[in-house]
């Protein structure tokens, strides 16, 4: 800053400096300024004024001007401070002081700069900011300060906030109109993820700031059971599932203790509960498993945490682990019909099948001894070829001999 001195004599005319201290480096001027205090700027803000410890400005409290003549009578004092507050201004001329002095010299806080910006959860602006999880509202406080690391008093800066990760979003900035800024995020996908804070394009001290959001609790209706053994089982046999824990956005749990209560009721109408095993992988995923001594239809309910998933309750039902007979049918032909299609003499003739079970449900695989025999007028009896296609379905194909 800078403030200038008129020099006059009692009747109020300009005058010279005396001969003695012309030479001399202020021109016989002694000019200092003392810190007093920051009334102006006081921090009534518990949270500032715990990081304001550890961040004040070392500035000495006391600064000598700089006095220059600029014309007769006429002289500059030229001072520096970076200490924004409340200083007594003294001003002497060959150690008399100058009427009225001390004066009371305000000095302001400075704009704004973002590269004082400090955040207020942590002195080390590279530290990694805490953990959130999916779904749940976090938030940064950032405090403002200008050039020299002094603290803002009053809001109205435009910072702009976004984040970088696995989804990418902007920030909802809260000016508390303190200084104090409540930058807040609320991502739903979990990963690693950066926070960028910037005021006028340039970042602020840190930025950008890592973090990682976990999954929120296990919801159960979100979480996933997959198996073929959800809908198809053999009775007698052991059989599992696998279950996989979500949260309510569908991010993988990945921990486990969940409470996984799965049960069968059946077979038909019948109310009769038959419990399933849950085994805990602790990362999440579940093995289920049953054993069902009865043929018959079947229903599976799933719940996890008291909450049914995704699906259930699944349609059960338990074969007798065979291809039953009496149940394949010639695909693609109208049900109940046993005719085939009228064939020609030495030309091959082809039709397929399909395997089924007690139920008349498609078995899926192959593996079964089908033979085909062909008998004619005349007692005439030839062996058909039974091609395997390995997924329930067989080709049967002959060549009949004569019309």
């Amino acid at each position: 800053g800078a403030f200038e001195i008129r020099a006059v004599d009692r009747h109020g005319n300009a005058c010279e400096i005396a001969p003695q201290h012309k030479d001399q480096r202020d021109l016989g001027f002694s000019v200092l300024l003392t810190y007093v205090s920051n009334e102006r700027g006081a921090i009534h803000d518990k949270r500032i004024a715990q990081v304001n410890k550890r961040l004040l400005v070392t500035d000495p409290l006391e600064v000598a001007g700089k006095v220059s003549e600029q014309e007769t009578g006429l002289f500059r004092c030229d001072y520096t401070t970076t200490r924004a507050g409340e200083y007594d201004l003294t001003v002497a001329y060959a150690g008399v002081p100058c009427p009225g002095s001390p004066f009371r010299l305000v000095v302001e806080t400075g704009k704004t700069h973002p590269r004082q910006c400090i955040r207020m959860d942590n002195a080390d602006e590279s530290a990694m900011l805490k953990p959130c999880a999916a779904g749940k509202p976090s938030s940064l406080l950032l405090l403002a300060r200008d050039y020299f690391g002094n603290v803002r008093h009053e809001g109205g800066d435009s910072f702009r906030a976004g984040l970088r990760g696995p989804e990418r979003a902007l920030c909802n900035i809260h000016d508390l109109g303190n200084g104090l800024y409540e930058i807040v995020y609320e991502p739903i996908s979990n990963g690693e993820y950066m926070l960028e804070v910037s005021l006028r394009a340039e970042p602020v001290l840190g930025s950008p700031f890592a973090f990682r959001v976990l999954p929120a609790e296990t919801c159960g209706r979100m979480c996933i059971a997959t198996g073929q053994h959800l809908t198809l089982g053999d009775v007698g046999e052991r059989h599992s599932f696998s279950l996989e824990a979500r949260d309510a956005h569908g991010n993988p749990r990945g921990v486990g203790n969940d409470f996984v209560d799965a049960f069968i009721t059946g077979p038909g109408g019948s109310k009769k509960r038959h419990d399933c095993h849950a085994k805990d992988s602790q990362d999440g995923w579940y093995e289920v498993s049953y054993q069902i001594d009865v043929i018959g239809r079947y229903i599976l309910h799933i719940y996890v945490n008291g909450e049914e998933i995704a699906d259930s309750p699944f349609k059960l039902t338990i074969t007798g682990g065979r291809t039953h007979p009496p149940a394949c049918v010639r695909r693609f032909s109208i049900p109940g019909d046993r005719t085939l299609p009228i064939g020609t003499a030495g030309v091959p003739y082809t039709f397929d099948i399909e395997a089924c079970d007690d139920f008349d449900e498609p078995r899926g695989h192959g593996g079964d001894p089908f033979k085909c025999r062909i008998s004619g007028e005349g007692g005439a009896k030839q062996d058909g070829l039974v091609h395997d296609r390995g997924d329930g379905t067989y080709q049967i194909e002959f060549v009949p001999a004569t019309a």
